[in-house]
This record gives structure tokens, sequence and C-alpha cells, in this order.
């Protein structure tokens, strides 16, 4: 899985998030380490890996969660049939509590948050069955693509 904090002046950005109870945890103690307040969780597909463990990292704080509406659909459509699946495979490591994207996004909707803006990219079915990558284009250019390391 690939997890990021985007560190800005007065505040963080989560992009997707962990699978497991231990590792989103672990993410959070990183968030908490900075000693500043998550301002939003971007989401770039549907599978658990990058939707499992957001419940974990925003506990206690109401946090928009953004993903196109295709990749909030697929998350819904297919997080009861994924807990299924593996929650006997990872046992307590599983999450109980998992929170779904309640912000959508169009492909180049721009959101900024304290000095770091992002831009939306709706890539349609492609690794999962809805795709989309965010763009950070100021302070400085990266792509956050999912399963992918950032550009």
């Amino acid at each position: 899985m690939n997890a990021y904090l985007i560190e800005g002046d007065h505040g963080v950005v989560e992009i997707d998030s962990a699978l497991t109870v231990s590792d989103s945890k672990a993410l959070r103690a990183k968030l908490d380490a900075l000693g500043k307040p998550l301002l939003a969780v971007l989401v770039t597909h549907g599978h658990p890996d990058h939707y499992n463990g957001i419940s974990y990292v925003t506990d206690g704080h109401t946090v928009p969660i953004y993903a196109t509406a295709a990749v909030t659909k697929v998350i819904r459509d297919w997080d009861a049939r994924k807990d299924k699946q593996w929650k006997p495979v990872f046992g307590a490591e599983w999450p109980a509590k998992r929170s779904f994207p309640d912000h959508e996004v169009k492909d180049g909707d721009k959101l900024t948050f304290d000095n770091m803006t992002f831009v939306a990219h709706d890539l349609g079915p492609a690794e999962s069955y809805a795709d989309s990558y965010w763009e950070l284009v100021a302070p400085e250019r990266t792509a956050f693509i999912g399963d992918r390391r950032p550009a």
C-alpha cells in the first residue's frame, strides 16, 4: 500500500490510507508527531489498502474525505464483499470500522488546503474499477497515483 502525509505550513493532507489496524495506527502516530491537524484525506481508488485505515487516522476529528464519484461508488458497492473476503485472513488486523469518501470531486477540480493545491484526475477503470490520481500543483508538482511511487 501507498499512503502519504503531505505537510503544509499549518496542516497535513493524507493521500490514501493503510490496510491493517496496526499500519493505520502507525500512520496516525506519524501524523501526531508532525503536530499539525489533518485537513483532508484524498482517495485514489477503491481497493481496501487505500481506504481501510482512514477511520484510525481521523479518529476523534471531523476530516473531509475526497474522491471522485466513481471511486466513491466502488468503495461503497464493494466494501461488504471485501470485508467478507479479507476479514477471515487478517482477523483482528482488519479494521472493524471503515470511513468512506464524503466529498465528491470531478476531473480537474482543484482543492486547496493550507498552502497546498491538489487537482483531481479521473481516469476511469484501469488498475481497479475506478481510478484517479491526485496532482499536487503548488507549492511544487508531484503526482500521487495510487499504487505507484510519486513522480
